[in-house]
């Protein structure tokens, strides 16, 4: 027989897994997924980069050099003090392309010369700030500056004459003055920086010469009439000490004080005086206008100044910059198809496409009727222009139509540049070479311009050739 109690031991058991069943599940109910724990929520914000751009170089600004072929130029360090300095950038052509010329660094250096450059040849350039190898700024805003101007006292390039002889000498007595006067190519000049004269001695001074030099514009008279009143760009005396023959001396000619530029107007001369201050004789200064030095400074006697000069080549015997190769009064198209040829002569450094090229031409009576003529321009070594233009060295070409004209009259005609770029830096041996061919019928549509006779009507000036050139 069983016994009696196991109903109870058995209530007792289930009693007991119950209370155990519902025990866990109370733990359960406390244990559920945290969220079940929050009753509030706490935001977090995302990350923050902070992004930096690196500024540029401001107020980039250049001045001509007082040496040759030279702009100094300036400007502000960018504000970030991590960049590792700055590239400086050129170009021949407002707005660009630029070519890097320099990397300058550290950051505070704030001035570079840029040199080689061509007399008188403006150039544009901007500047970057750079940081390691990769990081550099947007460009500085664009500055503007010609290499200075280059005025050389020589009887076979008369931009600047001796007022005597091709070999100066001053001071032949006390106080003795010497004179050049600028021919009319000058367009511009200021007191922007000093000037420079490089002087190519002869066997004299034999002691030291104290000279004093002057630098001025004027409208008309002749400069040896004397400086004139707030027109001068530079004054001073440097002192020429004894050398040997042929050395080159450089003297500074310091800019005048307050502003004073002239934009050149015809009729205006650009003028230079030297005057030696001293004892005659033994402080007498002899010079050679156009042999060049073999001490010293190297070149010729030249002067050196913040000015422009236009780029002509004169088709006349007076100035034979250009020379035609039959005679001054041309005469083309006696035939159909006739062409005339012109060759410059060895004072040429550079030539470019750069920009389109210009014919001035003064006509006489003829032609009788419009008249189509293709010019061409372009730079060869050695040979004769009539042998016609080099292919791949022609820096402009084009047909225009020359009108019925009146003796005298100046007109101008655009010649195109070619495609692509041409540009050449001249040598021993080249010369630059420029045609007309008369396209019309032969008799009416003759052409016949003067070479050394200015223009009473049109286009003022000589017959001329203006163009990308330096000289």
């Amino acid at each position: 027989m069983r016994n009696p109690d196991w109903r109870s031991r058995a209530f007792r058991y289930l009693k007991n897994a119950v209370l155990a069943l519902l025990l866990l599940g109370a733990l359960a109910v406390i244990i559920r997924p945290s969220a079940a724990m929050f009753t509030e929520t706490i935001a977090v914000g995302g990350n923050v980069f902070n992004a930096d751009t690196l500024d540029p170089p401001t107020n980039l600004a250049g001045t001509p050099a007082t040496t040759d072929g030279a702009v100094d130029l300036g400007w502000t360090a960018t504000v970030d003090t991590y960049a590792s300095g700055h590239r400086l950038f050129r170009s021949t052509v407002s707005g660009g392309p630029y070519s890097q010329i320099a990397e300058v660094s550290p950051r505070t250096t704030t001035a570079y010369q840029d040199s080689g450059l061509f007399d008188g040849k403006t150039y544009y350039y901007v500047g970057q700030s750079y940081a390691g190898t990769n990081w550099v700024s947007v460009d500085s805003a664009e500055a503007v500056a010609a290499a200075p101007g280059v005025l050389r006292p020589q009887a076979d390039d008369v931009t600047l004459s001796l007022s005597t002889s091709v070999t100066g000498t001053i001071d032949t007595n006390h106080l003795a003055t010497d004179y050049f006067t600028a021919a009319a190519n000058v367009t511009y000049a200021s007191n922007a920086t000093d000037w420079t004269l490089v002087l190519v001695l002869r066997d004299k001074p034999t002691v030291d010469s104290p000279s004093t030099v002057e630098i001025w514009w004027q409208n008309g008279g002749a400069c040896s009439s004397g400086v004139v009143a707030g027109q001068t760009f530079a004054s001073g005396t440097g002192t020429v000490t004894p050398a040997t023959s042929l050395n080159g001396v450089t003297l500074t000619i310091p800019k005048t004080a307050g502003t004073v530029t002239r934009t050149f107007v015809s009729g205006d001369l650009l003028c230079l005086s030297i005057r030696a201050d001293e004892v005659a004789g033994a402080n007498d200064l002899h010079y050679y206008a156009n042999t060049a030095s073999t001490s010293g400074t190297p070149g010729v006697t030249r002067l050196i100044g913040p000015f422009t000069t236009s780029s002509f080549l004169y088709l006349d015997d007076d100035d034979v910059t250009m020379v035609e190769e039959l005679n001054s009064t041309g005469n083309i198209d006696t035939n159909n198809g006739a062409t005339d040829y012109f060759t410059s002569v060895p004072t040429l450094v550079y030539a470019s496409n750069d920009t389109d090229w210009t014919l001035t031409v003064v006509m006489k009576t003829k032609p009788t009727t419009a008249t189509s003529v293709t010019l061409t321009v372009w730079w060869q070594n050695g040979g004769a222009c009539s042998s016609g233009p080099v292919a791949g060295q022609i820096f402009a070409t084009g047909d225009v139509t020359y009108p019925v004209a009146v003796d005298k009259q100046g007109v101008s005609f655009t010649i195109p540049k070619v495609a692509g770029t041409v540009s050449h830096t001249f040598v021993s041996g080249d010369i630059l070479c420029f045609s007309f061919q008369n396209n019309g019928t032969a008799g009416a549509n003759d052409i016949q311009y003067l070479g050394g006779t200015a223009s009473t009507s049109g286009v003022s000036g000589y017959s001329r050739l203006e163009g990308p050139f330096g000289q």
